[in-house]
């Protein structure tokens, strides 16, 4: 349902950020009969959820997605890259929500997701470099550390084109673009997000 989504076929859901249509439906699974036999499908659900509602902009229902896998502990996770994940997006949807509403707490939260991965990126660069540093950048971009913000845009788009990470490389170049045009920078902006068009278009 997942890939529908991004592709466009959401089915009988308007929303591309809701996880419902023809192949599955979140509102429909039992959290409870999950939790006795399936609780890894049950977080990976929520994980999916918020990596949906980061990318289409739902950045609410991200968060609650977040606040949901943390109650549980995300427990069946442990040993596995998921938690790197869920530190990715967590963080970025934290960044997205502060600056919305600027309650602190989401900056501790970005703040607490970029040093798990930072652990994560150490242990494993090739497959989390990218995520680390453009969570660094967003997270730079919310101290207004604007030339390190640029780098770690940089890098981030670099590791994840070496790492032939495509999704994550569009993300990187459109988060970036929506940086340069928020500095007034339109002609920057123009070139990362055509080259996030085009990836994404992969």
């Amino acid at each position: 349902q997942v890939c529908a989504n991004f592709m466009g076929s959401t089915g009988a859901s308007p929303n591309p950020a809701n996880l419902v249509g023809d192949h599955f439906d979140l509102d429909a699974v039992s959290s409870e009969s999950l939790c006795k036999t399936h609780m890894l499908l049950l977080e990976q659900t929520q994980l999916m959820q918020i990596i949906l509602g980061y990318f289409f902009g739902d950045y609410e229902k991200a968060w609650i997605a977040s606040e949901n896998l943390r109650a549980t502990g995300a427990t069946s996770f442990a040993g596995l890259m998921f938690p790197h994940f869920l530190a990715f997006y967590r963080g970025l949807t934290a960044l997205a929500q502060w600056d919305i509403l600027r309650s602190r707490n989401f900056m501790k939260v970005a703040k607490s997701c970029l040093n798990e991965l930072k652990i994560g990126q150490k242990n494993s660069p090739i497959n989390l470099s990218h995520s680390y540093y453009l969570l660094k950048a967003e997270y730079s971009v919310a101290k207004k550390k604007h030339g390190l913000a640029e780098r770690f845009f940089s890098l981030s788009i670099r590791h994840a084109e070496e790492g032939k990470v495509l999704h994550e490389q569009a993300l990187a170049c459109e988060r970036f673009g929506f940086y340069y045009l928020r500095r007034n920078n339109h002609e920057a902006a123009y070139e990362q997000i055509r080259a996030a068009y085009d990836l994404y278009r992969k």
